[in-house]
């Protein structure tokens, strides 16, 4: 039987991460990096361990560890004090795909908002979202929502004078 696990650890949980046009129901919640929907799970799917680790991600996610660009899975296991396999499968498990997605589906967060605030040139914004190179931005800002940052810029209203060139 499901149940909404937020009630139990007050927290409110994301649903699986979900990338792409086709996948459009991602949370909302997701997106402002701050505030998390709830999501339902079934008891065996986490036991204290899990949830403890679920709650160490969370909390590392909210604290923007995702922009760090040389965060890799024995770094971030390491900080949520669990080994890399066990990390690696409770991030498969719970949120569907693997830590690199994960990551850079927060960084392309993190650059949406950017984008609109126009708070760093366009040409910094990969590095400062934690991105290790333009390219990879590009890549997973396509993945993650289905067009390139320049469209998403035209898409939010922007006059179109400022673009990502490269």
């Amino acid at each position: 039987e499901k149940y909404w696990l937020n009630k139990t650890l007050n927290l409110h949980l994301p649903q699986k991460i979900q990338f792409g046009k086709r996948f459009n129901t991602m949370n909302s919640a997701m997106r402002e990096h701050t505030e998390m929907r709830y999501a339902p799970f079934s008891e065996e799917m986490l036991n204290n361990t899990s949830e403890e680790i679920y709650k160490k991600i969370l909390q590392c996610l909210n604290n923007r560890i995702y922009l760090d660009k040389n965060l890799s899975l024995s770094k971030f296991s390491a900080i949520v004090g669990t080994n890399t396999t066990y990390l690696s499968n409770a991030v498969n498990r719970l949120f569907g795909c693997n830590l690199r997605s994960l990551l850079n589906w927060y960084r392309v967060q993190y650059a949406k908002d950017i984008l609109l605030k126009h708070t760093y040139s366009l040409r910094e914004i990969p590095f400062v979202c934690g991105f290790s190179s333009k390219s990879t931005f590009y890549v997973s800002f396509k993945k993650c929502e289905g067009i390139t940052p320049n469209q998403y810029i035209h898409q939010a209203g922007n006059d179109g004078k400022e673009q990502i060139t490269g």
